[in-house]
């Protein structure tokens, strides 16, 4: 009889935990699920405000700085127009290529929710891919492809250059750049000087 109280103390012992254990990660979850909902959506991110590219899994030959604001958008569409400023230096010069760039959602998650978008003005038709957005940061898959050739890299755009706080989006770049822990950095401060046309 105390073999069998022994073993019916354990088996009550170590049920406690387990249970504690599901409370906490449904607890968990519960929190994920609504810091989740609270990020702002790529749609949000890309229009509200202005974005710079912070860094990137390969390198722009001669850019310093990119930078893109919304200067046209339409929320039941959820298209939208950026102007785009990229800052050049070479041979002691310097030069600001200015152009439009207009995006259509391109995919959806299985909630509805965009999570890419596609621009096919030029010569190339370019896909960006959300990994991530928060208020401060996001971290995109970049796919451009040309009628004879094509590349796709990581970036960690930026909100504010002046708050360059966004560990949570490095991270996260630092696993998926496929740059060896070694990203091509770009210097948003610099596209400050750029004139928006």
């Amino acid at each position: 009889m105390a073999i069998f109280n022994f073993l019916l103390l354990c088996l009550f012992l170590s049920a406690i935990p387990q249970l504690h254990g599901n409370a906490d990660m449904q607890n968990l979850k519960a929190k994920h699920k609504e810091t989740l909902q609270n990020m702002p959506r790529p749609w949000e991110f890309m229009t509200n405000g202005t974005i710079y590219l912070l860094s990137s899994g390969i390198k722009y030959q001669n850019v310093t700085c990119i930078r893109a604001k919304a200067v046209e958008k339409n929320e039941s569409a959820q298209t939208f127009t950026h102007n785009v400023a990229v800052k050049l230096e070479y041979n002691d010069m310097t030069d600001w290529i200015h152009m439009n760039a207009t995006y259509v959602p391109f995919q959806f998650t299985d909630q509805g929710r965009i999570k890419a978008f596609l621009d096919n003005e030029g010569a190339a038709v370019t896909k960006y891919a959300f990994l991530l957005t928060t208020p401060r940061c996001a971290v995109v898959v970049k796919e451009k492809n040309y009628t004879d050739s094509s590349y796709t890299s990581t970036e960690l755009w930026l909100k504010d250059w002046r708050n360059e706080n966004v560990a949570d989006c490095y991270m996260t770049f630092i696993n998926v750049c496929n740059c060896n822990s070694h990203p091509t950095s770009y210097y948003p401060r610099q596209c400050e000087d750029a004139s928006v046309h």
